[in-house]
């Protein structure tokens, strides 16, 4: 079921910059943190190598502990905004570099 998207008018568009992940929606049984599934093809998050089942725990400084706020982190940004991506690979923390996009 689908829910309603909330509206906003950073960077003019509804969910703000666009990385390109695809969140767990079941919260993939993660305390801390947002587990991905996937990337989308050719999207910032596939080229600054994010890969399905990471899970990205800050975006630029910001913790990043649910899907919530994931969501704010991004709507905090514009496309063209560089970041640093900070998730768990394996238990492994990886920091990358993201050219956060415009949403399609």
């Amino acid at each position: 079921m689908d829910s309603p998207r909330p509206q906003t008018t950073v960077g003019g568009s509804g969910y703000g910059a666009y990385l390109g992940t695809i969140p767990d929606m079941s919260g993939g049984g993660v305390s801390d943190g947002v587990r991905i599934t996937g990337v989308r093809a050719g999207s910032p998050a596939e080229q600054a190598g994010l890969m399905a089942d990471d899970v990205i725990t800050s975006i630029a400084d910001k913790h990043i502990g649910n899907l919530y706020d994931m969501t704010d982190a991004l709507r905090s940004h514009q496309a063209g905004d560089t970041v640093v991506v900070v998730s768990r690979r394996d238990g492994v923390e990886r920091r990358a570099t993201a050219v956060l996009g415009k949403r399609p």
